[in-house]
């Protein structure tokens, strides 16, 4: 499987304080090699992650950037935001 550039956000019930969470996910090869690799993907994720964080103020405890993660990578990730 393929990871551009994901963008997985978990919005929390409005309140009067929204939480926010993100997992940023790029990833310039694919697993089995079946396709050319990308340029760009895992240093176009860094960069998102860093402007959400500055720009859209994630919190550093709800964002998390993975660059070429495992799939238990991801899905650790995934279910640590989510907690």
């Amino acid at each position: 499987m393929r990871w551009v550039a994901l963008t997985l956000l978990l919005a929390a019930p409005a309140s009067a304080m929204t939480l926010r969470y993100a997992v940023v996910v790029g990833n310039n090869t694919q697993a089995d090699g079946s396709m050319p690799p990308l340029r760009h993907a895992e240093a176009e994720a860094t960069r998102l992650g860093e402007r959400l964080h500055t720009h859209a103020r994630f919190s550093s405890e709800r964002l998390v950037v993975l660059t070429a993660p495992s799939r238990v990578e991801l899905f650790r990730a995934v279910e640590t935001v989510a907690a």
